[in-house]
């Protein structure tokens, strides 16, 4: 298609709803920037709300606008709510969400991008939300598979009943600077030069459970970090290959760091690493030992 832009619709300040079913673009035909756009600056209550169930395709050109569903309220402090139960292949981003409020995107279908799903709100307190079902794969090529970052809100990515989450850097990273951080997995997670799960944080508390897997990294597996007085808590049951790092890496300032697992780790470096000038706790706050093969050089 000639066409940049599916459905592409601007704000000064007002509130932006979107509800499509169509398909836009086509495989091999895909419009040129966005399948979706939608921008404004507003405040308070929703500021932009997108259900689409329609298929997307859109040509990779680059760009952080080059998206399947693109979505920005920078400037104002409203929610942006995302659901999408389209495929959407092969933009820079399938979806990329900036805010200055709470950023929520649920996906039930299948993303094939640059970078997946891109979630970020710059708002002090407000959270970011991510969630994948319905088997959904989540794949970036070149970036991330699934991306967030925040202030002092918190976030969570659940993809407990999705498909396979990989990114050509990390399956999931996400980043904050106070706020806690709780990523829920049940499925299989790739990272294919990062880490699995990288997760770090200024200060903030870290949570990782994945209970699914494998978790592949070809630079680490679970990976936990925080500073200050944050505590990071990582509690797994799959099969852990942490390439050329660590299988499980916690790390705290001064915080409690609880590593617990019960699959098989083998890492290049350490199958457990943990470090902090506070409590440290390995296989005994949730399950009663380590369980599983350790294999690298721990």
């Amino acid at each position: 298609t000639n066409a940049d832009y599916g459905i592409d619709a601007a704000s000064t300040s007002g509130v932006i709803t979107i509800d499509n079913q169509a398909q836009i673009g086509s495989s091999g035909a895909g419009v040129n920037l966005s399948g979706i756009t939608a921008t404004t600056v507003h405040n308070g209550g929703t500021a932009i709300s997108i259900v689409n169930s329609g298929d997307i395709y859109a040509d990779n050109v680059g760009g952080v606008t080059n998206a399947g569903i693109y979505a920005s309220n920078t400037g104002g402090t409203g929610t942006i709510f995302i659901d999408n139960s389209g495929v959407i292949d092969p933009a820079a981003y399938g979806i990329y969400a900036t805010g200055g409020g709470t950023v929520t995107v649920q996906d039930h279908s299948s993303i094939t991008a640059g970078t997946g799903i891109h979630a970020d709100t710059t708002g002090a307190s407000s959270p970011v939300n991510v969630t994948v079902d319905s088997g959904a794969a989540i794949t970036g090529s070149t970036g991330n598979g699934i991306e967030t970052s925040a202030q002092g809100g918190t976030t969570t990515i659940d993809t407990q009943n999705a498909g396979t989450v990989s990114g050509g850097a990390d399956g999931i990273n996400a980043v904050s600077t106070s706020g806690t951080i709780d990523i829920y997995a049940d499925n299989t997670l790739s990272g294919s030069s990062g880490q699995a799960i990288d997760a770090s944080s200024t200060s903030g508390s870290i949570v990782i459970h994945q209970f699914g897997g494998p978790s592949i990294g070809g630079a680490g597996g679970l990976y936990g970090v925080t500073g200050s007085t944050g505590s990071v808590s990582i509690v797994n049951t799959s099969l852990i290959s942490g390439g050329t790092g660590d299988g499980i890496h916690g790390v705290s300032g001064s915080g409690t760091v609880n590593i617990d697992s019960h699959g098989s780790i083998s890492a290049g470096t350490n199958d457990i690493y943990a470090s902090s000038t506070g409590a440290i706790t390995i296989g005994g706050s949730y399950y009663s030992n380590i369980y599983g093969s350790l294999s690298g050089a721990s």
